[in-house]
């Protein structure tokens, strides 16, 4: 990793964010930290086919809609001032999932 890159993720974890990555695809994000967690949640914990967070990527910030069965992601770019709104709830409830989720153990 470049040295640059290195202090891109350290201002980063600064703010809550990281830079998420789906392989094999190149769907880059920067996301709030427990973005992933989130994720699992919503895909192994809830069963949803779909699940949304935020980009926070300065140039274009938006919300991003995960398609899980073919890893599709859309993206709504917002003005700063939608974006900031939107991040602020965001960062008040991504503190539920701190914790990833486990898949259900199997009750038969």
């Amino acid at each position: 990793m470049k040295k640059e890159e290195i202090e891109y993720l350290r201002e980063l974890k600064k703010r809550d964010l990281t830079i998420l990555t789906f392989q094999p695809y190149g769907h880059r994000f920067v996301v709030h930290k427990n973005t992933q967690n989130k994720i699992s949640h919503d895909i192994v914990g809830k069963g949803k086919k779909l699940t949304e967070f935020l980009d926070h990527i300065q140039d274009e910030p938006g919300n991003v809609h995960l398609y899980v069965d073919n890893f599709h992601a859309n993206k709504q770019i917002f003005i700063p001032e939608e974006f900031r709104k939107l991040a602020d709830t965001e960062r008040e409830e991504m503190d539920q999932y701190a914790e990833k989720a486990e898949f259900p153990e199997n009750k038969d």
